[in-house]
């Protein structure tokens, strides 16, 4: 029996000529999907508080988001996800104060693997003339909305579509993992980590001191020094796109 699928540019691309990361969606990858967001405030740092059940029975790939100090900034310590939901672990930490916080939960799980077909690398020229487009709006909202978060996918706006997904495990008290994905240029990508004696996952942001990571127009590179179970998602978009 034969395959179909479909894929569609975003506007003033051409879908037969476009890069993968030009395209906003192809049925041969699948594209950042949320499952929840909010605000969530923690009332006490220094205490263990849920910050959302996302009833998912997997642990789904999350960010959350610091507003303190009149400054958003990316979190990945004391925020941590397991099967059941996204939790602030304060206790013993010596943080004091509130905070709020901005969480995204995506339907992601981070114990699976994936990879997508590269179909183009090489950038698409934008045309001129006729422009076409495509949308869908969510439920409840009007498909002439000029606000983009009343869409569920819309042509004039870019959707994070994955690459690869990748569920290793790092052994040793010093390794090294090297995940292929053939883009051809530096892919935007998150890294994850495993507890397992605590039975919950941490994002790896620049700052952490147990794991690192950085990509090339081939690989990208993991090393940890505790043995992990990790979890790597890589998009198809460049990390210094810019339109």
């Amino acid at each position: 029996m034969a395959n179909y699928g479909i894929k569609v540019s975003l506007t003033g691309y051409n879908v037969k000529t476009a890069a993968d990361y030009q395209l906003l969606f192809s049925s041969g990858w699948p594209v950042l999907k949320i499952h929840a967001q909010g605000s969530f405030t923690v009332p006490d740092a220094g205490t263990d508080v849920t910050i959302f059940q996302h009833g998912l029975n997997y642990p789904p790939m999350f960010l959350v988001y610091d507003t303190g100090n009149n400054r958003s900034q990316l979190m990945w310590y004391p925020v941590y996800m397991n099967n059941t939901e996204l939790k602030w672990y304060g206790a013993g930490t010596g943080m004091s104060g509130t905070r709020t916080l901005y969480y995204y939960i995506f339907r992601h799980d981070m114990t699976t693997n994936f990879t997508g077909t590269l179909l183009k690398s090489t950038e698409g020229s934008k045309t001129t003339g006729d422009q076409f487009g495509f949308k869908i709006a969510k439920p409840g909202k009007n498909v002439n909305s000029a606000d983009y978060r009343d869409y569920v996918i819309h042509s004039s706006a870019r959707s994070l579509q994955i690459h690869k997904m990748v569920n290793f495990i790092g052994t040793g008290t010093s390794w090294s993992k090297t995940i292929s994905h053939g883009l051809g240029y530096e892919p935007f990508f998150l890294l994850y980590a495993y507890n397992s004696l605590y039975d919950r996952w941490t994002m790896c942001a620049a700052d952490n001191w147990d794991f690192d990571a950085y990509a090339d127009s081939t690989n990208v590179y993991v090393h940890g020094v505790p043995p992990a179970t990790m979890f790597c998602v890589i998009f198809k978009d460049p990390y210094n796109l810019q339109e």
